[in-house]
């Protein structure tokens, strides 16, 4: 049996950069996805399932940490660092592929696993706040490369980052849902974790 169906739901994701300073310290961010389904049955309790969405995710950072590298007030000489907050915003094309148990007859119980397949089609960093520029991540030693130490710049700006990134990504995914069935329809509530295996910094 062929079935198709529509999604829609919010997402949390996180950004793991790498060991570089500008990379760490990574929060969760909300995002949403939205997009069609197909799952076809090869019995009573085994079927493939698989999408086809569009889902924004983003990830930030708010403390001190070191100015973006093309920002105007960088120093070539040695990195700067301020207090403020930047915040990565990625739109991805996804296509999960999945295996589903299904359990249950009017209310159903699933269990999906499989891989998943992303393609990005934008991103882009947002930064925001006021802070004085030093030359240390603990914000001790305030920096007069720029004009007076004490200067308070403003760190509001938005970049496209789209280059800076893999166009394809790949990773595992899963999780269960609980689905209720009237008639030949049926409306599920669906919680997956996914986890990219590949790199999508290009860097």
């Amino acid at each position: 049996e062929l079935a198709v169906g529509v999604l829609c739901g919010g997402n949390a994701s996180i950004l793991y950069a790498g060991s570089y300073e500008m990379n760490k310290k990574y929060e969760f961010g909300p995002g949403y996805n939205a997009g069609l389904t197909l799952s076809y049955g090869i019995n009573r309790f085994l079927s493939i399932y698989t999408e086809v969405h569009f889902a924004q995710l983003s990830s930030g950072r708010k403390d001190m940490q070191p100015l973006l590298s093309n920002s105007p007030l960088q120093n070539s000489d040695y990195p700067l660092y301020a207090n403020y907050k930047k915040v990565e915003t990625f739109d991805y094309m996804g296509a999960p592929l999945m295996l589903r148990v299904t359990t249950g007859k009017k209310v159903k119980l699933y269990l999906n696993a499989g891989v998943f397949i992303g393609f990005i089609t934008n991103a882009k960093v947002q930064s925001s706040g006021n802070s004085m520029l030093y030359r240390d991540m603990q914000g001790q030693v305030p920096d007069g490369s720029n004009g007076s130490s004490h200067t308070i710049y403003s760190l509001d700006g938005n970049q496209n980052t789209s280059g800076n990134f893999n166009t394809v990504s790949f990773g595992l995914t899963g999780g269960a849902g609980v689905g209720y069935s009237f008639g030949r329809h049926t409306i599920v509530l669906d919680a997956r974790h996914e986890i990219g295996l590949t790199n999508i910094r290009n860097d």
